[in-house]
């Protein structure tokens, strides 16, 4: 299946000009994404997650909840098929971090839910905060080894994870074992491209600095074809992404960054305070995606 992106906007191309002298490098994908990633190889911190304050508005951390009014609403619509969240389904958060996501399906949309990660500071911090929610579960676990058996789950949501994975074939697959048979895997993550690695990369993370140091490996970062692939690999049933994945990300944020840049704007952490917003058909920066694990599966 061939995607097709809208023409990347004459303010991001302006961007260019202004900001691509001032990187370190141009990194060379991977000649494999899905293949097995040598973590020494990889420029990226995932051991920052420990120890920020998940809950603390005035955290960088913080504005991927203001995500949760985009990703939390699409995630619903496909894990609940469009209708009411079944009362005895269970539902599985992989890489919750500190429950942002997590507690927003269980309070918000009913679901019974249980959040993972290998962060026990982090769920220590999920679980204060969500101890009002008797339907809301955390344990420590991780996205290679999953804890619990075989069709444990009528859904599972992977978001803001697969883009600091190593091994995304591993953990795809441990999300398919624990599927029960028809379950639901909703996840988002980012595409590698020109876009990305200008807007994500270089501008938000090197420049302006409005991320924690090594958040992101651009060469880490997914498109839509690989993803699809990987999927199909392992046995999903992945509907036409045409259809079915949509694209997320802040209202006007190659506006903002510009803006910024040339000085129109004092705060850097204002880029962010834009709408998020879903952008059907555009899955070129930030983007969900959803698959099915089939009613009947071949041993």
């Amino acid at each position: 299946m061939v995607f097709t992106f809208p023409a990347v906007s004459a303010v991001t191309i302006l961007l260019v000009a202004l900001v691509v002298s001032r990187s370190r490098y141009f990194p060379a994908p991977y000649p494999d994404r899905l293949a097995v990633i040598d973590v020494a190889e990889a420029r990226i911190d995932n051991s920052f997650y420990s120890d920020v304050s998940w809950w603390n508005e005035s955290e960088v951390i913080y504005t991927l909840r203001r995500m949760n009014t985009v990703r939390a609403p699409y995630f619903h619509r496909h894990l609940s098929r469009g209708g009411k969240v079944p009362s005895n389904g269970r539902y599985l958060d992989v890489g919750c971090g500190g429950g942002l996501l997590t507690e927003e399906m269980a309070s918000t949309y009913g679901y019974n839910i249980t959040g993972i990660d290998i962060s026990e500071a982090s769920l220590q911090q999920a679980r204060h905060h969500g101890r009002h929610l008797p339907n809301l579960h955390y344990q420590v676990g991780s996205a290679y080894e999953i804890p619990f058996p075989d069709n444990s789950f009528d859904g599972v949501i992977i978001s803001e994870v697969l883009d600091h994975l190593m091994d995304l074939r591993k953990a795809m697959q441990e999300i398919f074992r624990v599927l029960k048979p028809g379950g639901v895997v909703v996840f988002d993550t980012i595409s590698r491209n020109f876009k990305s690695y200008l807007l994500v990369w270089l501008v938000a993370q090197e420049m302006l600095q409005v991320m924690y140091n090594d958040t992101h490996d651009w060469r880490l970062f997914i498109t839509p074809e690989e993803m699809e692939r990987l999927l199909g690999d392992i046995g999903f049933v992945v509907g036409p992404p045409k259809d079915e994945w949509i694209g997320m990300d802040y209202e006007d944020i190659p506006y903002r960054i510009a803006r910024y840049v040339l000085g129109g704007m004092k705060d850097k952490h204002q880029v962010f305070e834009g709408n998020p917003v879903e952008l059907p058909g555009d899955l070129s920066m930030i983007y969900g995606g959803v698959a099915r694990k089939p009613e009947t599966v071949n041993s």
